[in-house]
């Protein structure tokens, strides 16, 4: 999730082991507007954090389920791209290093985007440092062309980029648009506030929830409410 007090106030993605994801962003239109126009148009491009995003932060959240603790890092967004800002991420909050390329682009009104990351495993070996520089000399190698080919697979990028070193693939995980809503769930939040509270929502009768992700909208009508919370 990354906040910010520029037109792009909120950026978020929710992504789960199954391969399932979700985003969605919260912007000012007008102000989006003004951002990328004026006489250079295309100058968000080179850094659209501070002009789209503005001053904020970006905030990693790790949930691993029932029985656990959730895990969240917060840093500042640093940097002219979200890139930067994931570089920061790692080097601050999970003190690990770490490599990212991400490239989006919009072509007859088609979007692509890719990203590549690699991070170094902790050692104290000098020829480890070499590796590892070699190895972001290579990734940051790729050209947008490479990296947002349909039709050239991770396996062939990966290879094409680091062929000399050997690369090991594991089965990839194929993602997919997918809402985790739905009235249940809904209902389980209504429940959760006093039900005055709830009514001072009222529509001509109705109190509607819409999900941010998918635009999904729940309605709930005073008799609906009656049963929802005898139940509770």
């Amino acid at each position: 999730q990354a906040k910010g007090d520029g037109p792009v106030k909120t950026l978020v993605v929710d992504i789960g082991t199954d391969g399932n994801m979700r985003g969605y962003a919260q912007f000012d239109e007008e102000r989006l507007q003004a951002a990328m126009g004026g006489a250079d148009p295309d100058g968000w491009r080179e850094s659209p954090v501070p002009r789209l995003l503005g001053a904020g932060h970006l905030a990693f959240t790790v949930d691993q389920g029932p029985d656990t603790e959730r895990y969240q890092g917060i840093t500042e967004l640093t940097g002219a791209t979200m890139s930067d800002c994931a570089h920061t991420y790692f080097r601050q909050s999970e003190q690990m290093e770490t490599a990212v390329v991400l490239i989006a682009r919009t072509a007859d009104k088609t979007a692509r985007a890719g990203a590549l990351m690699i991070q170094r495993l902790p050692t104290s070996s000098d020829q480890d440092e070499d590796a590892w520089r070699r190895a972001v000399a290579l990734m940051s190698s790729v050209k947008e062309a490479e990296l947002l080919n349909p039709d050239l697979t991770p396996g062939e990028l990966l290879y094409r980029l680091f062929h000399e070193d050997g690369v090991r693939l594991f089965e990839p995980r194929p993602l997919n648009h997918a809402c985790r809503c739905s009235r249940e769930r809904v209902v389980r939040t209504l429940a959760s506030f006093p039900r005055a509270e709830i009514e001072s929502l009222a529509d001509d009768g109705e109190i509607s929830m819409t999900c941010e992700f998918c635009g999904t909208r729940y309605g709930f009508f005073e008799r609906e409410l009656d049963k929802l919370f005898e139940a509770g």
